[in-house]
């Protein structure tokens, strides 16, 4: 059961950047919100109770619903999928929320994917509801999954008035197209174990036909057979009035080991209409019940920022540890100590010192007993 949330990167960004959820209410267990950007947890901040219920109905049909609620807000999400034939599926769903003194915002969503052969085709249409007025947002894809050549072409198109006050939209008011083309291979014997290419293009306007974005990417990954990985990438265009291009290389040591590896990684070029330079770095080790991890960012774009995330855990055995984890960053330094057992049938209990998802130490102790019926 996470603590902690997930630390927002200083990496830039045109919009709101994507932070994961963590907390276990909406990180653990079924369907019912895997929904991609359509629900973005994170939305939700408080909540005074929740329900979850998800599984199947007959053989073959997945449904679940989840549903929050708090004194000024509530919110419910239902979802249903449906497979038509074995290489084909169909989805939907509903979410509502409904905020304090403020209109009742609907979503309803509705998506299919068909396999033939090599051939694969993929859509969605979302339609919402908010305050007198409604939008819609699309998406159409067609690919190619051959062994060598997995070439894609899309569609797609989000209304200025598209509203979704559950979901992660940075942008709305744009429609375009995307191309792109993904070539990998794999060696049983040599230096190399596996590459893969990757090209894709996306160019969008607004509905008023100005240029929104003009996006091209090329990336590259080398696997050794003794488990280094080599990274080397492109990525540039224009979004509204700048144009961007901005180059990357990372190296990473023993890169298929999830518990002992580490890796570096330099960004270099001009974003925003200013220079940009970051390094970035990880070190992952595990070792007689010793768990930790550091990673490291500094960035130089328009000011210099930094952050670096330790963490390190103590099993004493597979439902009890003792973790900590330190941030230090621009906007200060937060430390967390926490006692924790959990991920077991009966009781689990946290005796936690600070507050894990502060910017600063909090001087404050808490105690959380969790009793499954």
């Amino acid at each position: 059961m996470a603590l902690e949330q997930a630390v927002e990167g200083i990496d830039f960004s045109y919009g709101e950047r994507y932070v994961p959820d963590r907390r276990p209410f909406f990180s653990e267990g079924g369907n019912v919100y895997r929904l991609g950007q359509l629900f973005h947890s994170r939305r939700i901040m408080d909540m005074d109770g929740g329900l979850k219920v998800f599984g199947k109905i007959g053989k073959n049909t997945s449904v679940g619903t989840l549903g929050t609620y708090h004194r000024n807000n509530q919110n419910i999400i239902l979802q249903a999928s449906q497979p038509l034939t074995a290489t084909s599926n169909v989805s939907a769903a509903f979410l509502s929320h409904h905020q304090r003194e403020a209109e009742v915002n609907n979503v309803g969503y509705l998506s299919g994917d068909v396999r033939h052969g090599k051939l694969s085709v993929g859509s969605t249409l979302v339609q919402t509801w908010a305050d007198e007025s409604d939008g819609r947002r699309g998406f159409v894809s067609v690919g190619y999954n051959g062994s060598l050549f997995q070439p894609y072409l899309s569609a797609f198109f989000v209304d200025p008035d598209f509203v979704n006050r559950l979901g992660y939209r940075p942008f709305t008011g744009y429609r375009g197209i995307g191309l792109g083309s993904f070539i990998r291979n794999e060696w049983r014997e040599g230096l190399i174990r596996s590459a893969r290419l990757s090209v894709e293009g996306q160019a969008s306007n607004t509905y008023e036909g100005e240029v929104f974005r003009r996006d091209l990417s090329i990336s590259s990954l080398i696997l050794t057979h003794s488990d280094y990985a080599l990274a080397a990438g492109w990525r540039g265009g224009q979004f509204e009035e700048f144009n961007d291009s901005v180059f990357s290389i990372g190296l990473r040591a023993r890169a298929s080991d999830r518990f002992n590896n580490m890796g570096i990684t330099y960004n270099w070029g001009e974003q925003a209409g200013e220079r940009i330079h970051r390094i970035s770095g990880d070190l992952n080790l595990r070792a007689y019940g010793f768990t930790a991890g550091f990673s490291s960012r500094v960035q130089w774009h328009f000011e210099r920022r930094y952050q670096q995330i330790l963490t390190l855990t103590y099993d004493f055995n597979p439902a009890l540890s003792l973790g900590s984890r330190l941030i230090w960053q621009v906007e200060g330094v937060n430390i967390y100590f926490a006692l924790r057992r959990s991920g077991y049938a009966g009781t689990d209990f946290f005796v936690i010192l600070g507050d894990p998802n502060a910017l600063e130490f909090k001087q404050r102790l808490v105690a959380k007993v969790i009793r499954a019926f």
